[in-house]
C-alpha cells in the first residue's frame, strides 16, 4: 500500500523508516489494518512508540518494546498516558530533570521517585508551583536562584517566608510577581530600575502604586496610549500630548473618548486621519461634531462607519454611495436588511444614467 506521508510524495509503508510509520499512522489511524497485514508494528522502534503511544493510546496492545522504552521517553509518555505505569520498569533510572517534569503533572508517582535528593534548585520548581504538598520533600531552598523564586512565589505565595533573594528579584520579577501578587509591595527595593513600559503594565493592573513612580516625564508615546487607555486618571501626569500621532489618538479615543478634548487644547485633531476618524465614530458617534474630516472619507471609510452607526448615511455624498463594491453593499445589506436599499436602488439608476449619457 501507498500512504501520502507528506502531502505531496508518495512512499510505500514497507519502505518507511520507524518515525514515518509513526507519523502515518497518527494521522490515519485506519492505516493499522494494514500495519497488521505487512507486519510491520516490529518496525517501530522503541522511542518511537513513545510518541505514538502518546497520541493513540489505543494501539497499546501492539506494542511488544514496553522494555525497551527508555526512562526519558517514560516520562514523555507517562506524563500525559498515566494509564501505561504498570508497563514501566524503569522508575530509578529516570533522570531528576525527567521527574521534575513529569510530577508537576502526575504527582500520584510520587512514591516511585527515589531521586529527591539529587533534585537541583531548577529541577525543584515546576513541581513545587503545580504541587506545592512536594515541599516537605525539598531541601534545596537555599540553594534557589531569584528567578526561581519569582516563578514559585507568583504561583504559591504561601513560601515567602522560606524566600531569602528578595534583594536579588530584578524590576522584570518585580514587575511579574507583583502584578499577581502586590501585597508583597514592601519587599520591592528596585522601584527605581523600573523602565516606563514596566511602570505601564503595573499600574494599568494596580494603578495605587503611583505614589511610587517618580520617572513620569521618562514615559514614551505608546507607554501612555496603554496607560492612560486603562487607567485615564493618570491624564494630569501627561505632558507629551502633542507627541500623539494618529493612530495613538484613534487607540486612545476608543477606549477613552473624553479625551477628545485634550486633543482640541493641544490642536491635534486635525491630525488624526479620516481612515481613523471612521473607527473612533464607529465606536463614539457622539464624537462626530469633533470631526473635521467627512469630506475626506472614501468608500472605505463611510461603509466600514455606516456598518456600525447607520445613522450617518445621510452625511455620505451620492458620489461616494456610486463608488460601492457590490462586496461593501450587500455587507451593509446584511447589518441593516433593508436601510440602504433606496440609497443603493438610486445609486444603481445614477450610474446607469451616466452610462448612457457617456455612450
Amino acid at each position: 500500500m501507498y500512504y501520502k506521508i507528506d502531502f505531496m510524495t508518495k512512499k510505500d509503508l514497507t519502505k518507511m523508516l520507524s518515525f514515518e510509520l509513526v507519523e502515518a499512522l497518527i494521522m490515519d489511524n485506519s492505516l493499522a489494518s494494514e500495519f497488521d497485514k505487512l507486519d510491520l508494528w516490529k518496525k517501530i522502534y522503541s522511542r518511537d512508540w513513545s510518541d505514538l503511544l502518546k497520541s493513540n493510546q489505543q494501539f497499546a496492545d501492539k506494542c511488544n518494546k514496553w522494555n525497551k522504552i527508555k526512562p526519558d521517553y517514560w516520562s514523555y509518555l507517562l506524563k500525559s498516558q498515566p494509564q501505561f505505569a504498570d508497563k514501566c520498569n524503569k522508575w530509578n533510572k529516570i533522570k531528576p530533570d525527567y521527574w521534575s517534569d513529569l510530577l508537576k503533572y502526575q504527582p500520584q508517582f510520587a512514591d516511585k521517585c527515589v531521586k529527591w535528593n539529587e533534585f537541583s534548585s531548577s529541577n525543584w520548581c515546576e513541581p513545587l508551583s503545580a504541587q506545592p504538598q512536594f515541599a516537605d520533600k525539598c531541601d534545596k531552598w537555599e540553594e534557589f536562584y531569584s528567578g526561581h523564586w519569582c516563578g514559585l512565589l507568583k504561583s504559591q505565595p504561601q513560601f515567602a517566608d522560606k524566600c531569602n533573594k528578595w534583594d536579588e528579584f530584578s524590576s522584570y520579577g518585580w514587575l511579574d510577581l507583583l502584578k499577581s501578587h502586590p501585597q508583597f509591595v514592601d519587599k520591592c527595593n528596585k522601584w527605581n530600575e523600573f523602565h516606563p513600559w514596566e511602570w505601564t503594565k503595573l499600574l494599568t493592573t494596580h494603578p495605587k502604586f503611583a505614589d511610587k513612580c517618580d520617572t513620569w516625564d521618562e514615559f514614551h508615546y505608546p507607554d501612555w496610549i496603554k496607560l492612560l487607555s486603562a487607567n485615564p486618571q493618570f491624564a494630569d501626569k501627561c505632558d507629551s500630548w502633542n507627541g500623539f500621532d494618529s493612530s495613538d489618538w484613534r487607540e486612545l479615543l476608543k477606549s477613552q473618548p473624553q479625551f477628545i478634548e485634550n486633543a482640541k487644547e493641544c490642536k491635534c485633531v486635525n491630525k488624526i486621519s479620516h481612515a481613523d476618524w471612521s473607527k473612533i465614530l464607529s465606536i463614539h458617534p457622539n464624537l462626530a461634531d469633533s470631526c473635521k474630516k467627512w469630506g475626506w472619507f472614501d468608500a472605505s471609510d463611510w461603509s466600514n462607519l455606516l456598518k456600525s452607526q447607520p445613522q450617518f448615511a445621510n452625511k455620505c455624498p451620492d458620489k461616494i454611495y456610486d463608488e460601492f463594491t457590490q462586496e461593501q453593499w450587500e455587507e451593509l445589506e446584511a447589518k441593516h436588511p433593508g436601510t440602504f436599499e433606496d440609497i443603493r436602488k438610486l445609486s444603481t439608476l445614477r450610474k446607469l444614467a451616466s452610462n448612457k449619457h457617456s455612450q
